[in-house]
């Protein structure tokens, strides 16, 4: 984690080996890892960190995302995360598994009142 100032900075790192290089198919396994954190002025925190895995294709598929979602590539759907509808891909999202997961976590806070109903 870097620092700014006496502030950690979170940020995002990629590390992807671009699609021209010899990287046999059995190790272009890839996960995505979302981290996300809520810190509440009664001082609780809470820290929800999910992820989710596949495979990286050699050649784009799909025009529903940004990023990688054209080259992640699900075995289970037998499709990219471009390929994806909005309800399948928003259900197996990263970013959304660990903010259902801070949601939920907020419905258990007395300090959050109505907030985290």
């Amino acid at each position: 984690m870097r620092q700014y100032g006496d502030l950690p900075v979170l940020h995002a790192e990629r590390r992807l080996a671009p699609p021209e290089l010899p990287v046999r198919d059995e190790q272009r396994q890839a996960r995505f890892v979302c981290a996300m954190a809520l810190a509440l002025p009664s001082a609780d925190l809470a820290i929800m960190v999910d992820e989710v895995h596949g495979v990286l294709l050699r050649s784009a598929r799909g025009t529903n995302g940004f990023g990688y979602d054209p080259l992640f590539y699900f075995p289970e759907f037998n499709k990219t995360t471009a390929e994806l509808d909005m309800a399948t891909k928003s259900g197996i999202s990263h970013r959304g598994k660990a903010l259902r997961r801070i949601l939920s976590w907020m419905s258990t806070q007395p300090s959050l009142g109505e907030l985290g109903a």
